[in-house]
């Protein structure tokens, strides 16, 4: 996430706080719209964070997705670019693996 992403979220935030106060305020909740409206708006945030850890911990983060499909790619590219007897030898070399591990 970059810098401006982060100002923009934090700015959205305060709007959401200050618009949930002013209808809370608005609705005659008068001295507890503060309360619920920080309660409301601080389990938004927990929520979004074990999200976040969720995310980290099974390894679904966007920057881990983008290295193995970058991965991928360039195996992809490097295979594409193998002379047919090279692309043989590899296999022949693959077989030769798979037969050494499975004897």
């Amino acid at each position: 996430m970059r810098r401006k992403d982060v100002l923009l979220w934090g700015g959205y935030l305060l709007l959401a706080g200050g618009s949930l106060y002013g209808a809370m305020q608005a609705l005659g909740w008068g001295s507890s719209a503060q309360a619920w409206s920080s309660g409301i708006l601080l389990l938004g945030c927990l929520g979004w964070v074990l999200h976040y850890l969720t995310r980290v911990t099974s390894g679904h983060m966007t920057f881990h997705h983008q290295k193995q499909v970058y991965e991928k790619e360039q195996l992809q590219e490097a295979l594409n670019t193998l002379t047919p007897e090279a692309w043989q030898a590899l296999q022949a070399e693959l077989e030769a693996e798979s037969e050494e591990s499975s004897a």
